[in-house]
Order: structure tokens, then sequence, then C-alpha cells
């Protein structure tokens, strides 16, 4: 009986900033040495939002090793950050303790 097993077409690398200058990064690289030699044809996607360096990590996603043979994709911007101070740790002491905490000196 001839046994047959699935064969990725796709290997989708999430943060991977994360991961590509370290120990997992290492084990990572020598998984997908072996996938390359069981699928060749399987594709590489790596993904990550913060990213000093992308030819770095273009370069270590690529096969051979150079940057030019990764594509890079660069998406739009997101919404400016909206950040503001909802309530002081004062004014949480007073809600939360009916002002019986002495939180006269904060």
């Amino acid at each position: 009986m001839r046994r047959r097993f699935f064969l990725p077409a796709l290997c989708d690398l999430d943060e991977l900033h994360a991961i590509e200058d370290n120990k997992r990064g290492d084990l990572l690289s020598l998984g997908l040495s072996r996938l390359q030699a069981l699928a060749p044809h399987a594709r590489r996607v790596g993904l990550s939002a913060t990213v000093a360096e992308p030819d770095r990590l273009r370069r270590w996603l690529s096969t051979s090793g150079h940057a030019e043979d990764v594509q890079l994709v660069l998406g739009e911007a997101g919404a400016e950050p909206d950040v503001k101070v909802l309530e002081t740790v004062r004014d949480a002491l007073v809600r939360a303790y009916g002002g019986a905490c002495g939180t006269g000196n904060l």
C-alpha cells in the first residue's frame, strides 16, 4: 500500500519580525528548509506590521537569500490613535471607596 501525505502550497509566517533573529527563527529556518526539499513549489508568506528592516526579513524569507526574490506588499496606514485619559487615579479611588481612602494628597 502506498502512503500519500499532503504537502502545503502555502506557509504563512505571522509576526515574522519577532522570530527572525533568535533561536525560534533558527529552528523555523530548519523547518522551512525541510519543507523546501519536500514541497519546492510551496509559497512562503511573512506577515508583520512592525518591520524596521524589510529587506533583511525578505532575505531571510527567500529560498535563495536574495531580498529581490520576495515581493514586499505595504498596507495602507491605519487610523491615527485617539488616546484620552478617561479617569485619573484619584477619581478611580474616590469612585471605588467613596473618598474614605485618604485621597486628599493625590
